[in-house]
């Protein structure tokens, strides 16, 4: 059985502080009520994360060399979307902010390890 607190879950967790920090005050009060909506359905919105994404993962060819840093994409992708709404995987520079957020997170050696893990955990199931 998994960990309700597991590395994925840590991760989202960091994405979604940075995203907040990121974020104006109008946003910041948007996201707080958004968060205060997903507690209350915890369960079922970390399932159904975690499920969209191993969704992506299981079209990965499990040979591919790339595959952990396509994991973290696909991660990454789907937290976005969730975040802002799915309407901006159609914006022109929605996948070059991504490779920006990637290559940013990757670079950062105390998210690293977090990333590293969650990777892990996502290639486990």
């Amino acid at each position: 059985m998994a960990s309700s607190v597991n590395p994925v879950s840590q991760l989202v967790a960091v994405i979604r502080a940075q995203l907040s920090a990121q974020s104006n005050q109008k946003a910041a009060i948007q996201t707080s009520a958004r968060q205060a909506q997903t507690k209350a359905r915890a369960p079922e919105a970390h399932t159904t994360l975690e499920t969209v994404v191993q969704e992506k993962i299981r079209r990965i060819d499990k040979r591919d060399s790339e595959r952990g840093k396509k994991v973290l994409r696909v991660f990454l992708e789907t937290i976005l979307l969730g975040h802002f709404g799915e309407r901006l995987i159609n914006e022109p520079g929605f996948h070059q902010m991504v490779d920006e957020i990637q290559s940013a997170m990757e670079a950062d050696t105390d998210i690293k390890e977090a990333i590293d893990c969650a990777v892990k955990h996502l290639l486990s199931n």
